[in-house]
């Protein structure tokens, strides 16, 4: 074999081993009402498993770096089904305050009633998205953020931001799934 062959080879190796990955991205939809979704989406005809999605919805006088409130959410997605949409819509969004969680976390979980804390999130500005891990479906882990997408060992992002107090995000529901019309995941890189 050739020098020229045998990269050839290792990019068809590569491009195999990521071509599943390729096909799972995510997207913020804007629409009229005001009420932002994110979307994850897995447009290949094998399922994903153990998605993790980390994001911050900044509400209030926004501007690049700054807002009023700014809420990190980390929210586990145990499956995505091949050719699926699954959609976290802001309405569902519920946060606590940074102290308050301080307050009612001890030693390695939330104490009895922390629900209590938990209100509405106003209307968010943005959702930014920090990252979106998950193993494909030869088990190999995946982090794809605005910017790339790589091969990890289970990492993820953490949100961060600056705003006049922080909080931490729950949602309230389980996500809206929807099928794809066709499981072409061309569109993603």
């Amino acid at each position: 074999m050739t020098n020229d062959q045998l990269d050839q080879s290792r990019e068809d190796d590569q491009y195999a081993k990521r071509s599943q990955a390729m096909r799972v991205f995510y997207w913020v939809e804007e629409p009229a009402d005001g009420h932002l979704r994110l979307h994850l989406v897995n447009s290949s005809p094998d399922p994903v498993s153990d998605a993790d999605v980390y994001f911050g919805a900044p509400v209030g006088l926004m501007t690049a770096v700054y807002s009023d409130l700014y809420v990190g959410y980390e929210q586990r997605i145990p499956y995505l089904p091949p050719c699926s949409d699954t959609i976290l819509d802001s309405r569902h969004w519920l946060y606590m305050d940074e102290g308050q969680y301080d307050k009612l976390y001890a030693g390695t979980h939330l104490l009895p009633g922390w629900e209590r804390s938990l209100k509405p999130l106003p209307t968010p500005d943005a959702v930014w998205v920090d990252g979106l891990t998950f193993s494909d479906r030869d088990g190999v882990w995946w982090q794809r953020t605005s910017t790339a997408l790589e091969q990890v060992e289970v990492a993820g992002a953490r949100t961060e931001g600056q705003a006049a107090h922080y909080g931490r995000g729950y949602i309230r529901s389980t996500p809206e799934l929807k099928a794809m019309a066709s499981c072409s995941g061309d569109q993603a890189g």
